[in-house]
């Protein structure tokens, strides 16, 4: 059989470079399209599923630029457009788009992300949430189409700690109306980032790193630069 051979007693020195976290950076991507301005991330990971995801919202009319882990978002021409299949279905975190398209439009129509016909069960702690906000769930069986005349915010209980399903509904809620709390909500480092960079564009977001996240809805954000945690 293999094996590793281990042999103890060595004292460890020297450095090494952490990555930004790849879960941090794609719900960021997203929640950038939630401004009109642009937004300067740093520290983002040079990996396949984040260029992926800039495909993605290039597709929409958004301009990019990405060098030296540092990427430049500029969301002023985006346009409401279904979001292509062929890249929609190279990953599961597609999904993450469903929370920012609404907010901006109202309105999101996609394959289900990662290819697979995942079925109302996979996607219902997302759509849960959205009915919650207001939205109407016009199709979850052949693929996702949302809408939503105006979200409101109220009390969401999710019906499991899902951390993308806490994404999209943190985004869709910072412009929502009024105040939403959202109960079951997932704390991962990740999650907390994405809360930490939505409040320095002007986002109400209280309860971070917890269960219980309360926010107060605001009327537009604004960009800037941001730097992505660690892995």
């Amino acid at each position: 059989m293999e094996k590793f051979v281990i042999k103890g007693g060595k004292k460890l020195s020297g450095e090494v470079t952490v990555s930004g976290s790849k879960n941090a950076t794609l719900p960021i991507i997203c929640a950038s399209l939630l401004s009109k301005e642009k937004t300067i991330l740093e520290n983002v990971p040079n990996i396949a599923d984040i260029h992926s995801m800039i495909k993605i919202i290039e597709s929409l009319g958004v301009k990019t630029k990405f060098k030296n882990h540092k990427l430049e978002i500029d969301p002023s021409n985006l346009k409401k457009k279904t979001l292509p299949n062929k890249l929609v279905i190279k990953m599961r975190a597609s999904i993450l788009m469903v929370g920012a398209l609404i907010s901006r439009f109202g309105e999101v129509k996609m394959a289900f992300p990662g290819g697979c016909v995942l079925g109302k069960r996979s996607v219902h702690a997302h759509t849960h949430a959205l009915k919650e906000l207001g939205c109407k769930i016009i199709d979850d069986t052949s693929g996702l189409h949302i809408k939503c005349g105006k979200l409101k915010g109220r009390k969401i209980i999710l019906p499991e700690l899902s951390v993308t399903a806490t994404e999209n509904a943190i985004m869709a809620a910072v412009l929502a109306e009024g105040e939403t709390e959202i109960r079951l909500a997932a704390a991962e480092p990740h999650v907390q980032d994405l809360c930490l960079f939505l409040n320095k564009r002007g986002a109400k977001i209280s309860g971070i790193g917890t269960n219980y996240i309360k926010i107060k809805g605001v009327k537009s954000l604004k960009g800037g630069e941001y730097k992505i945690t660690g892995d």
